[in-house]
């Protein structure tokens, strides 16, 4: 009998046959697998949890081949023994991959996967997986199956993932979200006002500073202590410090105060971030009234109060600006310890204002304790770059900047000061030319010589060409002075204070010009609005004493400005003189028919001037009327030879 061989149909259809019965055996195998290891979890005998692990793993590759309900028993069987394994960021992508819609999940279980992801992203610090599966978890609380003490706690856990992420356009819309669907999410009064208040935060840290300072007017007049007192706890305080207690009238009173200043000073906060210096002064001193402990609030007023004066035209008013705004700062330095963040931030404003006043070894030692005392902090380095660039020690400058750019993103603040940053290295790299030798130095010392030289030659005569010079107008010279580079100034301001000392052949007029030009200077400088004018306004103000020899700088700054009035009030003088000899020439300049009338007219005028009258002595001489007679002749021959017979009998 012959043996049959078998054909590639025939291997095909066998081996189609084994796979089908081996489906099922595979199917029966893990299912097997899932159920032991559950028991195990259930069981309190030790548990191998990372070989739990690896075995369940591998057989992920099949779930392709599987049940979705086969598939889901064993992701998340997989999961719970990954978390106890400690390999929570491999639970996690599991609890997600079971999220994906794939595997039919009922409304406990989406629960329990939600949770899962909840928990896992916390400890990990995914804050954006927190924030998802923590709002989805609470708006279908009723359907997960969460229970009021568990929705406490997500709601928790989802202010604080909020809090920590550093995805402000994610704090935004997730606050926003709580807060416009607040029913939805079964919040409570007061937990509305928590993520109302974390809403404008949001806002505010993002720079969105109008629309938060619009928040925090409607939390503030929202603020109801009878309907807080009614609920019986201060949930605000719960969640904000982690406390959960009922309190006393007094203290609850107390607290309730504090939050009043605290909104008041944010929203002093966002006065500042929009420019709005006096009203953020205002309404700091509105919190200080609330709560006159509010540090907080101390700290901002004097920052409000420094800016008032650096815009303050008056010297008198920026100078009390000044000092109430260092009064600020040394109070919140006494008041807070130093390892505090306030007490770095008061350090810090109290280095500037020094700065500002011209208290410049104070200034150093403020900026340079700040600086130390939080090296991550980019405000407090930049300060100390900007402090180092106007002192003219450029190179030291650069390398702070250096240091401000190596700090970590994820340790600093927002990309406000990292354009601040650039903006300084710009112009500190612009002046050295990229150099670190004092080549750089020189050459800005030898254009600020050649600039103060030019402006000298400009507004004063030396001896031997005192008649023949033709001066510039020293407004004009301080014009071109203003637009050159903030170093070369510096240099120029130096050598033109030399050459006042040493000059001993200035006359009157010279020193005037040279007066004109300084006033026109330290205006022209304080326009430009740049970080540090003040060093040159006080260098002005020095070679203003020294052309006055007045012995008091105060006196010499108020001078200064006095002259400056003086100067304006002349400018203006001379506008109007040239405006009235304008108009004057143009009188001149118009037709002598227009001005003296027909023929008979002007005869009959020479005549009068010509004949004495009662009380009046005659004008004109014979002559001079005789002259007048040909000129009103030869304008008008014919009226001429009427005029002339007719007047001749009186003039005889």
């Amino acid at each position: 009998m012959a043996i049959r061989r078998r054909t590639p149909k025939d291997q095909q259809a066998r081996q189609a046959t084994e796979e089908e019965l081996a489906g099922p055996k595979k199917l029966e195998k893990i299912l097997k697998k899932v159920e032991e290891t559950r028991k195990k979890l259930r069981s309190t005998q030790p548990v191998d949890y990372e070989a739990e692990y690896n075995s369940l793993s591998s057989y992920h590759g099949e779930l392709d081949q599987i049940t979705a309900g086969a598939g889901k028993h064993l992701l998340f069987t997989t999961a719970q023994v990954a978390y106890k394994a400690g390999k929570k960021d491999e639970a996690r992508e599991l609890f997600k991959q079971l999220d994906s819609g794939k595997y039919g999940l009922t409304d406990k279980e989406k629960g329990m996967v939600l949770t899962g992801v909840f928990k896992t992203a916390e400890e990990t610090g995914e804050h954006e997986d927190q924030l998802s599966a923590g709002r989805a978890l609470l708006k279908d609380a009723d359907k997960t199956g969460l229970g009021q003490d568990d929705r406490k706690q997500v709601l928790k856990g989802v202010l604080s993932a909020a809090d920590k992420t550093k995805d402000y356009d994610l704090k935004v819309e997730t606050y926003s979200e709580l807060h416009q669907n607040s029913a939805d999410y079964d919040l409570t009064a007061r937990d509305k006002n928590i993520v109302h208040e974390r809403l404008a935060d949001a806002y505010h840290k993002r720079g969105d500073n109008k629309t938060a300072l619009r928040e925090y007017g409607k939390l503030y007049s929202n603020v109801d202590i009878t309907q807080d007192k009614e609920e019986g706890e201060d949930r605000f305080f719960e969640y904000r410090h982690g406390v959960e207690d009922k309190r006393g009238d007094k203290e609850f009173e107390a607290e309730f105060t504090q939050r009043r200043s605290e909104i008041k000073r944010k929203i002093g906060s966002c006065h500042m971030g929009l420019k709005n210096w006096g009203e953020a002064e205002k309404t700091y001193e509105e919190s200080l009234k609330i709560n006159n402990n509010n540090l907080e609030a101390r700290n901002g007023l004097g920052a409000a109060q420094f800016n008032l004066g650096k815009q303050a035209r008056d010297v008198d008013d920026r100078r009390k600006y000044y000092r109430k705004a260092y009064k600020n700062f040394e109070e919140v330095t006494k008041k807070t310890g130093e390892g505090s963040r306030l007490h770095r931030s008061a350090v810090n404003n109290r280095g500037v204002i020094n700065y500002w006043m011209g208290h410049k070894v104070e200034a150093e030692d403020d900026l340079i304790t700040a600086s130390k005392s939080d090296p991550n902090h980019k405000v407090f380095g930049l300060n100390r770059a900007s402090y180092l660039y106007h002192e003219r020690r450029l190179k030291e400058s650069r390398d702070e900047l250096d240091k401000v750019d190596a700090i970590p993103p994820e340790q600093e603040t927002s990309k406000t000061y990292d354009s601040r940053v650039e903006k300084v290295r710009e112009k500190t790299t612009k002046e050295l030319r990229g150099k670190t030798t004092e080549k750089a130095g020189q050459k800005a010392e030898a254009e600020g010589k050649k600039l103060a030289d030019d402006v000298w030659r400009k507004i004063t005569s030396p001896p031997d060409l005192r008649e023949k010079r033709d001066l510039k107008n020293p407004e004009e010279v301080a014009e071109g002075f203003v637009r050159e580079k903030q170093g070369i100034r510096h240099h120029a301001l130096t050598e033109i204070n030399r050459k006042i000392r040493q000059d001993t052949t200035l006359v009157e007029g010279d020193v005037e010009r040279i007066e004109g030009f300084l006033v026109n200077a330290y205006e022209g400088v304080k326009r430009s609005e740049k970080l540090g004018i003040q060093v040159e306004q006080d260098a002005i103000v020095e070679s203003y004493r020294q052309l006055n020899d007045i012995q008091n700088l105060g006196e010499a700054e108020k001078q200064v400005k006095d002259t400056a009035a003086e100067l304006k009030t002349k400018r203006v003088e001379e506008q109007k003189k040239r405006a009235e000899e304008k108009k004057a020439a143009e009188q001149k300049k118009k037709p002598e028919k227009e001005t003296q009338g027909t023929p008979s007219q002007r005869g009959g005028e020479i005549v009068n001037s010509l004949c004495p009258t009662e009380g009046k002595e005659p004008t004109l001489t014979p002559e001079a009327a005789a002259d007048e007679f040909k000129k009103v002749y030869d304008t008008n021959q014919e009226q001429g030879r009427r005029m002339v017979s007719g007047m001749s009998e009186r003039v005889g």
